[in-house]
């Protein structure tokens, strides 16, 4: 894949100041650091097409990764060749920290669309913020809160709740992220498949379809293939919250006596 070197990590074109803005290499980019200025930490980006894949597990460690552009989808592979959704990444999240510790990474991350990442050396990173120390902290609670969203994603995502309730909370944070980058928040096309969806919430691909559908029939949202509309915002943050009760499915209609 081709790397593409920046003369300056530091963003010039206005197109590229909201993605910067929200970047989790933020703090390394446009470094903050009173009494010091500090040049931007050296960064290359990298273009994906779909399905490309970014970095595979038991791949040697070496850099941070963050979307420009395109989403992801990182995921395990388990011993029966089966795929274990982790997390899906849009523009500006932070991936790449599972080979932090052990030095490999432990999972696969793919392009969902064409893509484009920026790239920064973990040694790179790591000497910055041995330098620079307030960039350090910047940065270490940069990446403590994508460990938070992950963990938090895990649990209130696959662990809690009906099906109903899952992909409800699913729909809900899935809209607040777009709504993060300045992206329309109630109307999204879904890059990932229902299957991957369901890998993701611990459901099978016929229970998040049927959960689509009731959703559709009681008018919480349109749905069109990966279309998604959300037509009534609280009555989905209920279902989310568990605050609604569970959706049933349409009594079949019958003939008359």
């Amino acid at each position: 894949m081709p790397h593409l070197p920046l003369a300056s990590a530091a963003c010039s074109d206005p197109a590229d100041r909201m993605p910067c803005a929200v970047c989790a290499l933020g703090p390394l980019c446009m470094p903050r650091q009173p009494g010091v200025e500090a040049a931007p930490v050296r960064l290359t980006r990298r273009r994906l097409q779909r399905r490309d894949v970014l970095f595979r597990r038991g791949q040697p460690f070496r850099a941070l990764y963050v979307p420009r552009t395109g989403f992801f989808k990182t995921h395990v592979i388990g011993g029966d060749g089966r795929s274990q959704v982790v997390d899906f990444q849009m523009a500006g999240d932070l991936l790449g920290m599972d080979g932090i510790v052990d030095g490999v990474h432990q999972c696969e991350a793919v392009a969902l669309e064409d893509a484009e990442v920026c790239v920064v050396e973990f040694q790179d990173a790591t000497e910055m913020c041995m330098r620079l120390g307030e960039v350090g902290m910047a940065f270490q609670r940069t990446m403590a809160r994508e460990l938070e969203r992950q963990q938090r994603a895990v649990f209130r995502l696959r662990c809690v709740g009906e099906s109903d309730h899952r992909l409800a909370r699913f729909l809900m944070e899935w809209s607040a992220r777009q709504r993060r980058l300045g992206m329309p928040a109630q109307e999204f096309v879904l890059r990932m498949t229902r299957e991957d969806i369901g890998s993701l919430l611990g459901l099978t691909l016929e229970t998040v379809c049927r959960a689509l559908t009731r959703m559709k029939r009681q008018g919480l949202l349109e749905v069109a293939c990966r279309y998604i509309a959300i037509r009534q915002t609280a009555a989905l943050a209920q279902l989310a919250s568990g605050d609604l009760p569970l959706l049933r499915e349409a009594a079949p209609a019958t003939a008359p006596a």
